[in-house]
């Protein structure tokens, strides 16, 4: 037996991270709303993004999946820090906009020679950040709920 994962346990592997880390964001930011929260959301998320990471080193997905996951992980990184940093409400729809702009602009500009690759990548990042952050947090300026805490209460209420 092989420890090989293939694409698809790769990417189940991550989505359930991310599920257990929203499940325990709102269960923390409910019964916290502090500090130490925000602490121990980070710990938590940063052991399962580890684990992760480690059992797709091991794997025989390809670079480009590996290098697709590692700025999937660099995203969530960042949208934890922009979640304590600017919490709610906050205009995260207006972000998601904006961001998804720079992202165009500094491909276009890339294209053209103007720009860098890196700096397209970061944009890209940032975009993927100010997504998950709306798919985790919503937007309370807008009125959007949690997009996460919503589809699971639709399912539960199947």
């Amino acid at each position: 037996m092989t420890d090989q994962i293939s694409d698809a346990e790769l990417m189940r592997d991550l989505a359930d991270c991310l599920e257990d880390m929203t499940k325990h964001y709102i269960e923390v930011r409910n019964d916290l709303c502090g500090f130490e929260a925000a602490e121990e959301l980070e710990v938590i998320a940063a052991g399962k993004i580890i684990a992760a990471a480690r059992r797709a080193q091991t794997s025989a997905v390809s670079v480009g999946d590996n290098a697709a996951m590692e700025l999937f992980v660099d995203a969530m990184a960042e949208a934890d820090k922009a979640m304590r940093k600017f919490p709610q409400p906050n205009y995260v729809i207006s972000k998601v906009a904006e961001e998804a702009g720079e992202v165009v602009k500094a491909a276009i500009h890339c294209a053209e020679g103007r720009d860098t690759p890196q700096h397209v990548a970061e944009e890209i990042r940032q975009t993927m950040a100010m997504l998950i952050r709306l798919y985790l947090e919503g937007d309370q300026v807008h009125g959007l709920p949690p997009v996460y805490s919503s589809l699971k209460a639709a399912q539960e209420g199947k």
